[in-house]
């Protein structure tokens, strides 16, 4: 759950890739921290309810940062593209509002939800490890450069590394990873299969924050590369992992395992 109350709000626009404008219950209107650099496709739209956390220094620029917002739920309506209710949900009604579906955005609330999820043992694949860090380094002859979002430890303290990707919308109950092209993703995916043929453990993990998903692939269309590299990383050895979040306006915590597809070919039919 969150640290602190987050504050609900109407989202009025994306202005940069890190900034967001909104408009609180008062009137007032905020500009809003953001960390998520996707294109917040199906959850973006201009008149939806979003909450807001407050910043934990006071001094920040920014006083807010974008945690949550509120999209038609699949299968009433969750395409690729889709707009805010004709007449804007009132801020103090319920949430999530019927045919709606809370999306959580914040990038790095996922290490946390893996984190909790692995000490609760819902990621069955990664069941027999524990935590040793976060933003672990690989090692040299792997990727020199570059960091894990989590080092894990099998029984006999063997490494398991794992890489956490956010997973926000959702085509006829798949949700989709990415939602824009990531040459980063594909070179995290390539970490991984590294580190399989060194004879190491390795895992991707997809967080898919919100409820209307029965099942997590790669967005082909949006990126075929990433389709194809998953699919190679998954043949090679890397266990692919979905875990679906339970999002509410107190928080975010980790519900449960979703399945996850590699190879495209086995997609179930998609209703745009």
């Amino acid at each position: 759950m969150a640290d602190a109350p987050w504050t609900v709000a109407r989202y009025l626009g994306r202005e940069k890739r890190f900034t967001v404008h909104a408009e609180l219950a008062g009137g007032e209107r905020v500009t809003v921290h953001t960390n998520n650099t996707g294109r917040l496709t199906g959850c973006g739209e201009p008149g939806a309810r979003c909450w807001l956390s407050p910043a934990s220094n006071p001094r920040r620029k920014l006083p807010w940062t974008l945690e949550v917002m509120e999209a038609p739920a699949w299968p009433n309506g969750m395409a690729a593209s889709s707009s805010a209710p004709e007449a804007p949900i009132p801020l103090d009604a319920p949430a999530p509002a019927p045919d709606q579906v809370l999306v959580g955005v914040n990038t790095a609330a996922p290490h946390g939800i893996v984190i909790a999820a692995l000490e609760a043992g819902l990621i069955a694949e990664l069941a027999d490890c524990t935590l040793d860090r976060q933003e672990a380094r690989y090692p040299a002859d792997i990727a020199p450069r570059s960091r894990a979002d989590l080092l894990l430890r099998d029984p006999a303290g063997a490494p398991v590394w794992v890489e956490i990707k956010n997973v926000t919308w959702t085509r006829g109950g798949v949700a989709g990873f990415p939602d824009a092209p990531t040459e980063r993703g594909r070179k995290h995916l390539a970490d991984l299969a590294r580190c399989v043929d060194r004879g190491q453990r390795a895992a991707l993990v997809l967080c898919v924050q919100r409820g209307d998903a029965h099942c997590v692939a790669a967005a082909a269309d949006i990126d075929p590369d990433y389709a194809v590299a998953l699919h190679q990383a998954a043949l090679s050895g890397v266990a692919c992992c979905g875990l679906l979040a339970r999002v509410s306006p107190a928080g975010v915590e980790p519900a449960g395992s979703i399945a996850v597809i590699t190879d495209p070919t086995n997609l179930p039919g998609v209703r745009a």
